[in-house]
């Protein structure tokens, strides 16, 4: 799986993975967006786009009026977002930045779009204090998963301790993305100038049989999850996946997102 890396290496941004992802999710993301339309902007930015995929879902619920620009730091990504736009009818603008590096040129919109990208941000309350209302950012709209809430089984206790502690270790070392990132980023957030207007926590639940829809995320979910862990719970998580296609077993698989809207 190689952290399902896009063609910058960073982590869980391949193209597959994502539409994969999205595909799974899709029903909740499409009740999202329609409660986002309701803010009525006039212009969106997605930071750290990927290949469009949200901005996809939000040119079904929102006026062709409403302009859409899209940031990431691969090119790559950006071409696929931008072919996948082709027909939008809209006007588009996509901007390859490494916004780390220079967030002042993050150009403003009525909406500002932070989704699971904050892992990827290396100082959270600087970043916000980039995107504010005087540049013309009325509003952040924010979903960041939790990182320890993403569970699948059943295992037993022992089993389901050690793949939780092995991926806290694993991942609690890496540079490129902060895997368990929500207290962070509801810290900053805190600290910020902005109001929390709207804030939820989202579910995403499956049981077996899984969905053709909802199972290469959950199985590719469970395969980056086997590379992580010491031999013994890599082998109880491929008799799992085995057993998720064979469709016999009860298994379950959830993850959370936290939401919000900053004013």
């Amino acid at each position: 799986m190689a952290g399902q890396r896009n063609t910058s290496g960073i982590q869980l941004s391949a193209s597959g993975w994502l539409e994969d992802h999205n595909n799974a999710k899709k029903e909740l993301r499409y009740k999202f967006a329609k409660e986002i339309a309701k803010q009525n902007p006039k212009s969106i930015i997605d930071i750290g786009c990927g290949t469009g995929l949200w901005l996809e879902i939000f040119n079904d619920v929102l006026p062709k009026n409403c302009k859409f620009i899209g940031i990431d730091l691969d090119e790559n990504s950006l071409k696929e977002a931008k072919k996948r736009s082709m027909n939008n009818d809209r006007e588009c603008e996509w901007i390859a930045l490494d916004v780390n590096k220079e967030p002042e040129k993050i150009p403003s919109a009525d909406l500002a779009f932070i989704f699971n990208f904050s892992s990827y941000i290396e100082d959270i309350s600087a970043f916000l204090n980039q995107l504010t209302p005087e540049k013309g950012f009325k509003k952040i709209v924010i979903r960041q998963f939790l990182g320890d809430e993403i569970k699948f089984g059943p295992f037993n206790t022992h089993t389901q301790t050690n793949i939780d502690s092995s991926i806290k270790a694993s991942m609690d070392g890496s540079k490129q993305i902060k895997y368990f990132d929500l207290d962070r980023l509801m810290n900053a957030v805190q600290k910020s100038n902005r109001k929390v207007v709207f804030q939820d926590f989202e579910l995403f639940k499956a049981f077996s049989p899984f969905s053709d829809n909802a199972f290469p995320y959950i199985k590719g979910t469970a395969e980056w999850t086997a590379e992580r862990v010491p031999d013994n719970e890599r082998k109880a998580i491929n008799k799992w996946i085995k057993k998720a296609e064979a469709k016999k077993d009860l298994l379950y698989f959830f993850s959370i997102d936290w939401l919000s809207i900053l004013s």
